[in-house]
């Protein structure tokens, strides 16, 4: 199992020891190639969690452990650079290179890899993320559209070639073509064997994309399960200040419409294909 917190707690130094921990006493398995989501309100401590799976912080208390090894011993935490990338909001802000190249060869170089090991981590990354070498390896990065300079980004965590990747608001600033596009990347990672861990507030893109939903409420679990689910809770979701897909709340008016599409939709294709099963049992010459 990749990622597993055991009563895991994390308070920050110097806040009200009476207020609610950042991350309060939550247990979570992220199983070997599973995309999660994460969603809650503002300070639910979705970053936080996301933080402490990567190693960059330490529980107050609980255990957290990534691919076997307890991530309190310093040595679990440097190891956890070739295994855990990380992809912070608008990631684009990091590039700092005259060259996509040079920027996306920053990570192996960072942990020693031979000049030629390097350039074959950088031309992998940039194939991952359906951007050639040939192509795009001489371009400075701040000509790019603001998608492919994300794509070059998340390039860049992964040509130090980890087998997690955890994001923080990908897609976020993004224009709807772009959105489209790092959407459709992560797809591919995550059908390639990437086990993926993505914080996000849009419910449409968390519906499309995950395998399984964590909801984060002051710190806690709130809910957890398959999209269908989790967006099920509607009622109780809303009264936490969170939305749902806007296929799940299209399904809720027709059920109040008395068109029944069979349970939670939560995403526009699942509910497109119960619709037209729906009209296909009315028989010919029938409308719902």
């Amino acid at each position: 199992m990749p990622i597993v917190l055991e009563h895991v707690t994390l308070r920050y130094p110097g806040t009200d020891p009476t207020a609610h921990p950042a991350v309060d006493d939550l247990s979570l398995v992220v199983d070997d190639g599973e995309y999660l989501g994460v969603i809650g309100h503002t300070g639910s401590g979705k970053s936080t969690l996301v933080l402490l799976m990567a190693g960059l912080l330490a529980a107050t208390s609980g255990r957290v452990t990534v691919n076997g090894a307890d991530l309190a011993e310093r040595s679990a935490r440097r190891a956890l650079r070739r295994q855990v990338g990380i992809v912070f909001q608008y990631p684009e802000h990091q590039l700092f290179a005259d060259t996509v190249a040079e920027d996306v060869g920053f990570g192996p170089r960072a942990l020693g890899l031979t000049a030629r090991e390097a350039e074959r981590a950088v031309d992998d990354a940039l194939e991952r993320v359906d951007m050639e070498l040939c192509t795009y390896g001489h371009r400075s990065p701040f000509e790019l559209s603001g998608g492919q300079m994300r794509r070059v980004a998340i390039a860049g965590v992964m040509a130090t070639r980890p087998d997690i990747l955890i994001l923080d608001e990908p897609m976020a600033g993004l224009d709807p073509a772009g959105r489209a596009e790092i959407a459709a990347l992560l797809r591919r990672l995550h059908d390639r064997g990437l086990t993926v861990v993505m914080v996000s507030h849009d419910m449409d893109d968390i519906a499309s994309l995950a395998d399984r939903v964590l909801v984060l409420r002051d710190g806690g679990c709130f809910a957890h399960g398959t999209p269908a689910e989790v967006f099920a809770r509607q009622t109780e979701l809303r009264e936490i200040g969170l939305g749902v897909p806007h296929a799940a709340r299209f399904a809720a008016r027709l059920s109040a419409c008395g068109i029944d599409v069979g349970g939670t939709m939560s995403t526009p294709e699942a509910l497109a294909d119960a619709l037209a099963s729906l009209r296909t049992d009315l028989g010919p010459g029938r409308e719902a």
